[in-house]
């Protein structure tokens, strides 16, 4: 499925959009001739698809202004914060405060009959992540990781319609160690939105992404729905539903405050062929998304028969009935399987036979 997914989203960015002869920006449109300049923001989201409550500022940089093109660069610094309403990631709850920052370098263009604007960008990404207790599992040893992405994006605007494909590509060590039960890995995430405007304040989009991470078992689609509203000149929010196998159905909201925009008083075209050019760039976050350690088992109490009954965890290695006659081997190994699919483990044995007396050896792994 991977390799006909790029294809399929470069092809539906870069094919044209119909559109009438009325929706288009402007007939005479000359962007030297427009005030166009460094604009900041102040931007904040709550807990979604593995992405943390955060807050944080913006700029949004013109680095070089043609007449109808534009290179420029978008950059983020946001604070991360700890989960309020379970796991973020799944399992293991996002703890404290930590800092994430995302940048881009983009250029943008107008169409010959200035209909649509095209565009492109590249950037990187990082993410640290404090962690701390866990929904569905007693843990200790919590750590603090980080994780980094590159990105790429194509885009297209016209006055009344946008599209935006992506793709989120996790690199260095994509997996880490988060407590002693649970492993978290930053996603490959490829994705296509379709944004429109309902009114002059109002607007949506649909999305469709592919995510993939092996270590997670994570290979699948999803969909969202956003809708934002512009309060006013300055201040925008919004509100995401999103849904896949991994996550489930994830909502989440939004906000974005911009200053140091370009004059207010210009005519509604005008001041769209602005915000089109200037428009922050989304689908930035690196999403994380944990599971069980494959090489973790759940630990027996001291008789060896018994799960440990706060529900701690080790490294796998085996415990031993030592050489007993046939049936009292036996009937250690039956109850300790017996604890272990109990807690729905995986329960492994070998069994070794000397002088007639029996010796199983055995331990039980973590459902992952």
């Amino acid at each position: 499925m991977k390799k006909f997914l790029i294809p399929l989203l470069a092809t539906l960015t870069t094919t044209p959009i119909a559109i009438n002869a009325d929706t288009g920006f402007s007939n005479e449109v000359n962007l030297k001739n427009k005030d166009l300049k460094t604009e900041w923001q102040i931007q904040g989201q709550t807990q979604g698809t593995g992405v943390p409550n955060s807050g944080g500022i913006g700029i949004f940089k013109p680095l070089a202004i043609n007449e109808k093109s534009l290179w420029f660069l978008d950059s983020k610094l946001n604070a991360n914060f700890g989960d309020f309403d379970g796991s973020s990631i799944i399992n293991t709850d996002v703890a404290g405060i930590s800092l994430s920052t995302s940048s881009r370098i983009g250029y943008r263009w107008l169409n010959k009959d200035n209909s649509k604007i095209y565009g492109f960008n590249f950037g990187y990404d990082t993410r640290n992540m404090n962690t701390g207790d866990a929904d569905n599992a007693t843990v200790i040893n919590k750590k603090d990781v980080s994780f980094q992405q590159v990105a790429f994006s194509f885009e297209t605007a016209s006055e009344n319609l946008n599209t935006n494909s992506y793709a989120l590509i996790p690199i260095g060590d994509v997996e880490k160690q988060l407590n002693d039960t649970y492993q978290g890995g930053a996603m490959n995430t490829y994705g296509l939105d379709v944004g429109f405007e309902i009114t002059d304040n109002l607007n949506s989009s649909i999305g469709y992404y592919y995510q993939y991470r092996d270590q997670e078992g994570i290979d699948g689609s999803g969909v969202k729905l956003s809708i934002s509203y512009q309060l006013s000149d300055d201040l925008n929010v919004g509100v995401n539903v999103s849904y896949d196998d991994a996550f489930d159905t994830r909502l989440n909201g939004n906000f974005k405050y911009e200053f140091g925009k370009i004059n207010k008083k210009e005519s509604r075209k005008s001041s769209t062929i602005s915000d089109a050019f200037t428009k922050s760039i989304p689908n930035r976050e690196i999403r994380v998304h944990d599971s069980y350690i494959v090489d973790k088992c759940w630990k027996y109490q001291s008789d060896k028969i018994n799960l440990d009954s706060s529900y701690k965890t080790e490294n796998c290695s085996y415990y031993s009935t030592g050489y007993k006659s046939a049936t009292q081997s036996a009937i250690i190994k039956t109850k300790a399987y017996t604890s272990c699919t109990k807690r729905l483990g995986a329960f492994n044995y070998i069994e070794e036979v000397k002088n007639a007396e029996v010796k199983y050896k055995y331990y039980c792994q973590t459902n992952n």
